[in-house]
C-alpha cells in the first residue's frame, strides 16, 4: 500500500498538462480547407444522386414493358387522376359488382358508373360514386349521361 501511495504521489508532482491550448485549432486564423476534398466531395454527392434518380427511373420504368394486367392499369389510372387510397378501394369495388372483365374500363365509358350510381345501395355511395365520376369524365359529360342513358 505504501508503494501504492508513494507512486502516486510521484504521478502528482510531474508536470500537469496544460489545457490552455486546446482550442487552437479552431480558430479562425489557424482554419484551412482542402479545395481538393471539398470537391471531391461534392462529385461524389452529384454522383450518389445521380446513380438514385437513374436507379429510381430504371426501376419505373422497367416495370411497364410487356405487362399486361388489369389491377396494374386500374391503379395507375388512379394514380393518373390522382385518386386516393379511399376512393380507389371504393371504385375497385364497382367492376366486381357490374361484373365486368376490365376495371379499367370505368375510366373509357362513363355508362358504367352511371349504372354503378342507379343499382347502389345507399345514398351516401350514390353520392361517392356521382362525385367520382365528375371526377373522371367532368361536370356537363358525366351528368349528361346520367340523364340521357337508358334506365
Amino acid at each position: 500500500m505504501n508503494a501504492t501511495w508513494f507512486t502516486f504521489c510521484l504521478l502528482a508532482q510531474k508536470q500537469q498538462a496544460s489545457f490552455r491550448n486546446l482550442g487552437d485549432r479552431f480558430r479562425a486564423e489557424n482554419v484551412s480547407i482542402d479545395y481538393g476534398q471539398l470537391l471531391l466531395l461534392a462529385a461524389f454527392m452529384l454522383f450518389a444522386v445521380l446513380g438514385l434518380w437513374y436507379f429510381q427511373k430504371w426501376t419505373t420504368t422497367k416495370g411497364d414493358e410487356g405487362t399486361d394486367s388489369p389491377r396494374r392499369l386500374f391503379n395507375d389510372l388512379c394514380r393518373v387522376h390522382e385518386l386516393n387510397r379511399h376512393e380507389r378501394k371504393f371504385l375497385w369495388q364497382v367492376p366486381r359488382q357490374l361484373e365486368l372483365e376490365c376495371p379499367a374500363s370505368l375510366f373509357a365509358d362513363p355508362t358504367h358508373l352511371v349504372r354503378a350510381v342507379r343499382s347502389a345501395d345507399s345514398d351516401e355511395a350514390r353520392h361517392q360514386l356521382e362525385n367520382l365520376g365528375v371526377r373522371l369524365f367532368g361536370t356537363l359529360m358525366f351528368r349528361r349521361h346520367l340523364t340521357h342513358c337508358p334506365q
